[in-house]
């Protein structure tokens, strides 16, 4: 693919998920099956997975929430979960220490929450990202349908790529098919708001932010604005994860944010399953002295 999937898809904390082969007659919803989907996008999966994504700014001929002449994708779906893992469920994104990472992160497009009758959209969409009230879905509705059965897509078809916003009720083609869409991705530069604009974001628009962090800036003012804007566990193991990947610019900031939060959070910080994040990153990464004092002190408590 001249687009370049490895490009395209962060490797941060939640990595791509492997595809792993699937029977192409498997239903996705109504008539539409696995071997329906666009073979541009289905060689994508198939060879670099589902994920994140670096670039997410698509422009577009009329403002949307995000922008006057923008809206960001902040990821891909595949039909694959992580292993040993369920879909996840409408309205089943709870706490659990022990599937955390994976509950909230990266749904199916087999998943229920995506079908017709939960999104309210029509059936000839089939959703392969999903945030906030918003949808990313190939549009089928000009695909040619067997003459003998008008309820079945020939195939291969490379359907137009659609964004519904439900809460504005805005309805636009972004791209005439997957790969036009992998070609209008743009780099955007990173916004980073308060916490009111952090307590009403979606999780997928912070974790993008988090895997795309260059500038010591802008990560300094996220760890800071986040402490109180997600997840404890989550924001640890997003500063083990930048600390491990000893990146010039942001792992320094994440080893500082570290200190903070052990020095005056530490009594929120007790839990099992963030102590194992600690104790592994202790156990694995040469770190600066005053950040080693202070996790021995919080592991010994």
């Amino acid at each position: 693919m001249e687009i370049g999937g490895k490009a395209v898809l962060q490797n941060s904390l939640y990595t791509a998920i492997k595809q792993l082969p699937i029977n192409p007659e498997t239903t996705i919803h109504t008539t539409y099956q696995i071997k329906h989907l666009p073979n541009s996008y289905l060689t994508f999966l198939k060879t670099y997975g589902a994920g994140y994504l670096k670039k997410t700014k698509i422009n577009t001929l009329e403002p949307t929430r995000d922008g006057l002449d923008y809206v960001l994708l902040y990821g891909l779906f595949g039909w694959q979960t992580p292993p040993s893992l369920p879909p996840i469920q409408p309205n089943s994104y709870e706490q659990n220490t022990n599937t955390f990472k994976y509950q909230k992160i990266v749904p199916s497009i087999l998943d229920n929450s995506l079908q017709p009758h939960y999104t309210g959209l029509p059936e000839y969409f089939v959703v392969f990202y999903y945030e906030n009230q918003r949808y990313f879905a190939f549009d089928y509705s000009s695909c040619k349908k067997n003459n003998t059965n008008t309820n079945t897509i020939i195939t291969p078809c490379e359907p137009k790529i659609r964004y519904i916003d439900q809460e504005t009720d805005q309805w636009l083609i972004i791209a005439e098919n997957f790969n036009d869409l992998l070609g209008k991705l743009h780099q955007t530069k990173i916004f980073i708001g308060d916490d009111d604009y952090y307590h009403h974001a979606s999780k997928e628009a912070i974790r993008q932010q988090l895997g795309a962090l260059t500038s010591h800036n802008d990560a300094q003012k996220l760890f800071d604005v986040l402490t109180e804007n997600i997840d404890d566990l989550e924001l640890i193991e997003w500063l083990a994860w930048w600390i491990k990947k000893d990146h010039t610019t942001i792992s320094p900031v994440a080893s500082d944010s570290l200190e903070f939060q052990l020095d005056f959070r530490k009594y929120a910080l007790q839990n099992s399953a963030i102590k194992a994040v600690i104790k592994d990153l202790h156990a694995t990464t040469a770190l600066p002295s005053s950040l080693e004092e202070l996790i021995q002190e919080y592991l010994s408590e």
